[in-house]
């Protein structure tokens, strides 16, 4: 599984954590942080051939521009709490809090 999906998955527990407890959750560098699945962007597992005039090269290019991206992403992500996260999905679905949980309730209840 991709560190982008562990992201979005623990994201939306922590989501349905911070519905029921209201504790503001923090930011999602920090669940990102907690996953610790290394960094989001990589290179080769192997070294390259030293016939191929790119791959010989590629490697410093490529780690400048993943360094930045990773920066820029670790910034946006360390602007957003769970909380943040949790109130907009809220108001994309027109659901409240109240409204969400009692109807989650009410579909556990069935469920059983």
């Amino acid at each position: 599984m991709s560190a982008n999906s562990r992201l979005t998955i623990a994201v939306h527990a922590l989501g349905w954590i911070d519905l029921h407890s209201e504790l503001g959750g923090g930011p999602l560098l920090d669940v990102k942080n907690a996953l610790d699945d290394g960094p989001t962007f990589g290179l080769h597992s192997s070294a390259p051939s030293p016939n191929c005039p790119i791959g010989l090269s590629i490697g410093p290019v490529l780690t400048h521009v993943y360094e930045t991206a990773q920066k820029a992403a670790d910034t946006a992500l360390g602007g957003v709490t769970i909380k943040q996260t949790l109130d907009e999905t809220l108001a994309r679905s027109n659901r409240t809090r109240p409204e969400l949980l009692a109807s989650f309730a009410e579909t556990t209840r069935a469920a059983h």
